[in-house]
């Protein structure tokens, strides 16, 4: 008793009182970041075509629905004009006067042109001043009011066009003040003014008087001498606006005043800036405090945001202009906030949230509404509770919200109002009942060890059926709830939680599940059939049901998750697909049936659909929807024929009689010309138009301006932006072309000459076709070229092509005799080139195998002490010779290289002396042999040069190569720079050489006849690749005698200057890239071995047809591994038949089977296809690399090769492998992608986890059910799984159990005890050890990480 007592006080505690500003209202809002000209707004006009107009503060804003157009008045008056608009109206000639704060400006709109006002008074007065108001009267006169300089008068028939009334002290018939506000005509032809602070002012035309009212102290006086405002409604009624004391009602018969005023807080008719009759006896009327309707009937002013209100306006402070345009839509001129924009269509939906604020998240998502009593609804929230909402009041309360219950979180799925009781399905709190009588509040979880309690605690479903049944839809199966035993009794499990319920005009009930279809279950024979999607075109359209509903012809629909709408068919037993509707979304959220329509939500708006007629309309933002995300299943019929939704951003109702469509036909307009892309002005030198493009019927054009665009616009403003338009341009399109809202632009592009006609065609936002088509007609001229002038001068000058043709045949016989014994001269000396390049080429690969039999023992020999101490200098010369070797060999591959363009440069900024140095240092033990010196120093130490620094080092090289052949004691090298150019020049003191050789030495293979003995120490294409690099680099190179008179040559290099274009590669070393034919001085340095070598564990096999080469590897890797050797393709095919082999290295170049074709079996065969491969080759190109690369080879190594860089790439394959096997077992989200290496495995390893997978809750699924699946032995399959990923069969399987156990703690829809049965483990005790044992934490302390730091749990 005690416990029931608490519970009802609790409750009744929690029933707070506070109500939620729930009210949202839509609306439209234009600011300068939409294009308008300032957020200043002082004035509003709709034009006769249905422009919108706006005088801002800085300019006057044209809009068409999508864009503004903005003039700044400075630009077409002049500089010194002011951009300041107050006040805009179109007079009965179609010209818009704009005041300014320093005049008046006239425009035409249908030449889109600007004049001054610059009429004058007797006296010569022109008008000069802030103009706050102008009016035109019946006479056609226009009436303007100044800031300071009184009213002036415009008569543009008489002969004083412009006179002038100012206040003249002591004068009665004038106006009592200069500095005025407003003006209106009255019916009676009277224009009254209203004065800054003495008061207001009444003249007769007729009587040429004025009369002036003020306040006094008589009660039925004026009650403000500062008048705002001044307007007459359709009934005749004279209404005066006044800065403080509210809103006066002037009687003409007693001429007094009645005077309302704002007894609210909010106080709508203090500072009145506006008034506009809405429809007869009500008016808008704006202020500082907002705006608001003034019922003249009851002289009172009710906010504009009333619901009862057919068109409703927000909280908007400071409104200085209205407009109600010809859709009846209203529009708002602020202070501050540019223009807000309302319309009575878009004013159907009543939104209403329950959030504290617009910014609050907590109760903003609506999961269920549902009706109560005396016009309550239940409100059920996603994570704040209950709600209760007051249809007449308006008013949203909190019922039961999380704070009251001491949570953060209070997820409610549904509620069912019965009798006194309210109960509510609660995500993790069970079944809730509320007694709205006493207050007591009963909740009924799942208690696993009481099979008539509920069966899940997260409830998601409740209905009442027909017999009186509560039904209750769990994550776990669907139940019956007795009131009296107040105990459940469960129906069944079905997979996947309930999504829906609902019983059908037999008594059979309808199950919706969220993963598993549809069921039916009869009540009486407790029969339960499954209805599921399968490839039948009548099955069900998806097996995700979000809700049910039951027509009045008693037909079954059914809304799914993304598949659309489907409808049961009881005679056949089957359902028909409604996929092809043109639903605003294909997630169904609520079907309401009401009549012969449904009602249905989407995730993505509201549609109404017809079954029989098959009429289908949709509703969307556009129409007023405030959020068009509703929530599955929370749309609701109520009691008086109002549709209830909810959504993510709150719940709205409607009346659907009240929603009518738009049947206003907007005119279609043109906005604007380009030629070329460039505007098109009116009346200009050279312009297709003489009149605004709008009123323009016929456009001619030249042939060269055959690039036209247009710019249109249906000028209906309810929902622009979704406005369609067909356009087509009569004489080159064959059909209409289709665009919709802001893709208001059409161009053509080199139209031919010829005559067309531009239709286009609008719609407004609820698709009704215009009856206002554009018809433009379009000319455009031919060009002189196609003339009858032009065609005479064309035969005449074919004629002289014919004759010309022929002599010009003679001619090339003649030269083509002559150039084809060139041709074959050339071909014989190409073919003599291209021998001795082919010849050396080939030595040069053929010589890389034998290198790497030298320079691998060598470095073994190096290596050890004993022996380099001995013979260290013998094994010094050999490498330098080694080196001398390998520097020919590449030189003669850069040659070709170079020689067929396939040379690449990347720039970059350099020190020229210090990349110079590098180089001399290489020729530092030859100098010294031949007692030369190389003088550097006078080049500067700043001098910097963009260049390829290898291309560089090259040319340098091969000058100083070149030079120390004839050289006697000094080699100089000198640079020098200009505003173009860098110069480099190799001087030596040799012989020199004849001035015919100086230019032959820069031919291929070419040496200097006179020095037999030197030219042995070449083979003549040092400097034809030097030049060759020089010319890539757009330089150039030339020999010459010194300068100084001496023996020897000058070999300059010119360099342009040049910005660096991208950064250079890594370089190789100095050494490698000289192309030298001398000595080297200094040998490579020394390999570093690792400090723990690889334990012999592993197999590698190695593939070549040189029993040297694979002699000596099978050597050097024995250290370490495993060896099998094998001397062709075919051979090692064979082995890996039968052996487990961990690593493949293979030459390229073999007989029969090469290196590629053998890594491509390699890499096709599924049962090797994990192996990894390394390619040894000759080949250094790069098609070479890609091709072993493409064919799936692991790495690519070129020879010679050096044994330690060859033991350290396949040691660090190997423990890269090795850690990303390690790192997929012991992460718990990783995913097999990381541990696998080539696409064949990884379909595979996929296949498998897929398999276990689906076997996943099987706990004796074992290696021989995998095998078996995969058709594969069991030893195939230990021997592939262990090479991808390292593991064992057996340990994979108890990995992807716990991988997927990671995934579904992380999804957080099961605890932690039902996932381990879930993925096939016997007991939650064996799973935990499991689990911590792999991933070294307990299951609970994943998912507590998971929870805190996410991203942690994926390292």
């Amino acid at each position: 008793m005690k416990k029931l007592l608490l519970l009802i006080v609790v409750q009744i505690l929690c029933m707070h009182t506070f109500v939620v500003n729930a009210q949202r209202i839509f609306s439209t809002s234009y600011t300068m970041d939409d294009g308008l000209a300032a957020n200043r707004v002082y004035s509003i006009l709709q034009d006769s075509c249905g422009f919108m107009w706006f005088g801002t503060d800085d300019g006057l804003s044209r809009f068409d629905g999508i864009k503004f157009k903005n003039y700044y008045l400075s630009e077409y008056i002049n500089a010194t004009t002011s951009n300041s608009v107050k006040k805009i109206f179109i007079d009965r000639r179609g010209k818009m006067w704009i005041g300014l704060d320093s005049g008046i400006v006239i425009y035409d709109s249908q030449t889109d042109t600007f004049r001054p006002f610059n009429a004058k008074t007797e006296t010569g007065e022109t008008i000069q001043t802030y103009v706050v108001d102008m009016i035109e009267d019946n006479d056609g006169e226009v009436w303007i009011a100044t800031n300071g300089k009184g009213l002036y008068r415009f008569s543009p028939n008489d002969e004083i066009r412009l006179r002038v009334y100012r206040n003249i002290p002591g004068e009665s018939n004038c106006i009592s003040q200069d500095i005025l506000m407003t003006l209106q005509q009255d019916s009676k032809q009277n224009i009254w003014i209203g004065t800054y602070s003495e008061g207001l002012c009444c003249f007769d035309k007729h009587r040429n008087t004025f009369v002036t009212y003020k306040r006094s102290n008589l009660p039925d006086s004026l009650s403000d001498n500062s008048i705002q405002k001044i307007f007459e409604d359709s009934h005749g009624n004279l209404w005066i606006g006044t800065f403080q004391n509210g809103l006066d009602l002037f009687n003409p018969a007693t001429r007094t005043f009645t005077n309302y005023q704002d007894k609210s807080p909010n106080n709508l008719l203090y500072h009145i800036h506006d008034i506009k009759e809405y429809r007869p006896g009500e008016l808008f009327i704006s202020s500082d405090n907002g705006i608001g309707i003034f019922k003249a009937d009851k002289g009172e002013i009710i906010q504009s945001d009333n619901p009862n209100l057919k068109i409703r306006t927000g909280a908007n402070k400071f409104i200085y202009s209205i407009y109600i345009d010809k859709e009846e839509s209203l529009w708002l001129g602020s202070y501050f906030d540019g223009i807000k924009f309302y319309s009575a269509f878009q004013n159907n939906f009543k939104y209403y949230s329950c959030s504290l604020s617009a910014t609050a998240q907590a109760g903003k998502v609506v999961n269920v509404i549902k009706e109560g009593k005396d016009d309550q609804y239940w409100i059920g929230t996603d994570d704040n509770g209950i709600f209760r909402f007051n249809a007449k009041t308006q008013e949203i309360t909190p019922f039961r919200d999380a704070a009251s219950i001491g949570t953060t979180y209070y997820c409610i799925h549904d509620l069912l109002v019965d009798g006194d009781k309210l109960y509510a399905a609660t995500y993790g709190r069970g079944l809730e009942v509320f007694d709205l009588k006493t207050g007591k509040v009963e909740s009924f979880l799942h208690n696993p060890e009481d099979s008539t309690s509920i069966s899940s605690s997260r409830v998601f479903i409740l209905y009442k059926a027909s017999n009186g049944c509560i039904y209750v839809g769990t994550s776990n199966g669907i139940c019956c709830y007795n009131p009296e035993q107040k105990n459940f009794t469960r129906m069944g499990s079905f997979a996947g939680r309930i999504s829906a319920i609902i019983e059908d005009y037999h008594g059979k009930i309808w199950i919706g599940t969220s993963i598993s279809g549809l069921y039916s279950y009869n009540i009486k024979t407790g029969k339960t059939t499954a209805y599921q999607r399968s490839d039948n075109p009548n099955s069900i359209t998806k097996n995700v049901i979000t809700t049910l509903a039951i027509d009045n012809r008693k037909r079954l629909w059914v809304g799914t998750y993304g598949q659309g709408l489907c409808r049961y068919n009881e005679d056949s037993d089957n359902f028909t697909r409604y996929d092809h509707l043109g639903l605003p979304n294909k997630i169904i959220t609520s079907i309401i049936p009401k009549g012969d329509l449904l009602w249905i939500s989407t995730n993505k708006g509201l549609a109404v659909y017809n079954p029989d007629t098959e009429y289908l309309k949709t509703y969307s933002k556009s129409n007023g929807l405030y959020n068009e995300q509703f929530t599955p299943r929370s749309g609701v019929e109520s009691s008086d024929g109002k549709l209830f939704l909810g959504s993510t951003g709150g719940f709205c109702y409607f009346f659907p009689q009240d929603l009518r469509e738009n049947t206003y036909n907007p005119p279609v307009v043109l906005t604007n010309m380009t030629i070329f892309g460039k505007e098109v002005q009116a009346n200009i030198p050279d312009s297709p138009i003489q009149r605004s493009i709008g009123y323009t019927d016929e456009i001619i054009l030249e042939y060269n301006q055959s690039m036209i665009g247009f710019d249109f616009a249906a000028l209906s403003y309810i929902a622009p932006k979704e406005n369609n338009y067909q356009y087509m341009l009569e004489g080159l399109d064959s059909g209409w072309q289709f665009t919709k809202g802001i893709n208001n632009h059409l161009s053509y592009a080199n139209l031919p000459a010829g005559e067309y006609v531009l239709r286009i065609k609008g719609t407004n936002s609820d698709k009704i076709w215009s009856s206002n088509e554009i018809q433009l007609k379009i000319k455009v001229l031919p060009p002189f070229l196609q003339s009858q002038l032009a065609y005479i001068i064309y035969a005449i000058m074919l004629l002289i092509i014919l004759l010309l043709t022929v002599w010009y045949y003679i001619k090339r016989t003649e030269k083509r005799q002559k150039a084809r014994m060139k041709r074959l001269n050339d071909e014989k000396e190409k073919e003599l080139y291209n021998a001795k390049i082919d010849f050396f080429t080939n030595i040069a690969h053929e010589i890389r195998t034998p290198l790497s039999l030298i320079i691998g023992p060598l470095e073994y020999l190096m290596k050890t002490t004993s022996i380099n101490n001995v013979y260290g200098e013998y094994l010094s010369i050999i490498e330098q010779n080694y080196k001398r070797l390998y520097a020919l060999v590449t030189q003669l591959l850069d040659f070709r290289k170079v020689d067929s363009g396939a040379y690449k440069l990347s720039y970059d900024s350099y020190r020229v002396k210090d990349t110079i140095a590098k180089v001399t240092c290489i020729f530092e033990l030859s100098t010294r042999q031949k007692k030369i010196s190389i003088d550097i120093s006078s080049i500067s130490e700043k001098m910097t040069m963009v260049t390829d620094e290898e291309a560089f080092t090259k040319i340098i090289s091969n000058l100083l190569s070149n030079a120390l052949k004839y050289a006697k004691s000094r080699i100089s090298v000198t640079a020098a720079e200009n505003d173009s150019e860098i110069i480099i020049t190799v001087t030596d003191d040799g012989i020199g050489i004849t001035d015919q050789e100086k230019t032959k030495i820069f031919d291929a293979f070419y040496q200097v006849k006179n020095n037999s003995e030197l030219n042995k120490l070449g083979i003549g294409i040092g400097l034809h690749m030097t030049r060759s690099l020089i010319q890539l680099m757009n330089g150039k190179i030339e020999a010459k005698d010194r300068e100084d008179g001496k023996s020897g040559v000058a070999i300059s290099v010119h360099f342009p200057k040049q910005a660096a274009v991208s950064v250079a590669p890594p370089m190789k070393r100095v050494e490698d890239t000289i192309i030298t034919e001398i000595n080297v001085e200094e040998g490579e340095p020394e390999t570093v071995l690792p400090d723990e070598p690889i334990k012999k564990q592993y197999a590698v096999m190695v593939v070549d047809d040189n029993p040297e080469i694979l002699d000596f590897l099978s050597k050097i890797l024995s250290e370490e591994y495993f060896v099998i050797s094998a001397s062709s393709g075919e051979e090692a095919l064979l082995i890996l038949e039968k052996n487990n082999i961990d690593l493949i290295i293979s030459d390229v170049m073999m007989e029969e089977m090469d290196g590629f074709e053998l890594c491509g079996k390699i890499k096709t065969d599924i049962n090797i296809s994990h192996v990894p491969v390394i390619l040894l080759t000759a080949k250094t190109d790069t098609e070479s690399k890609i091709k072993g690369l493409e064919s799936g080879a692991d790495a690519y190594i070129e020879k010679p090769f050096s044994p330690f860089h060859l033991k350290a790439q396949l040691r660090n394959l190997l423990k890269k492998r090795e850690k990303q096997q390690k790192a997929y077992a012991s992460t718990p989200l990783s995913d097999l992608h990381s541990a696998v290496h080539n696409k064949l495995d990884e379909e595979f390893m996929k296949k498998c986890t897929d398999i276990i997978l689906n076997n996943i809750e099987d706990s004796e699924f074992s290696v021989s059910t995998l095998a078996q699946e995969l058709g594969m032995s069991r030893t195939s399959v230990f021997t592939k799984i262990k090479g991808i990923i390292g593991m064992t069969p057996n340990d994979f399987i108890k990995i992807t159990r716990l991988k997927k156990a990671c995934r579904m703690m992380v999804e957080g829809e099961y605890r932690v005890t039902e996932i381990g049965f879930l993925v096939g483990f016997s007991s939650s005790s064996y799973f935990a050890k499991c689990f911590q044992k792999q991933f070294g934490m307990l299951p609970t302390e994943f998912l507590k990480k998971a929870k805190e730091d996410p991203s942690s749990i994926m390292e």
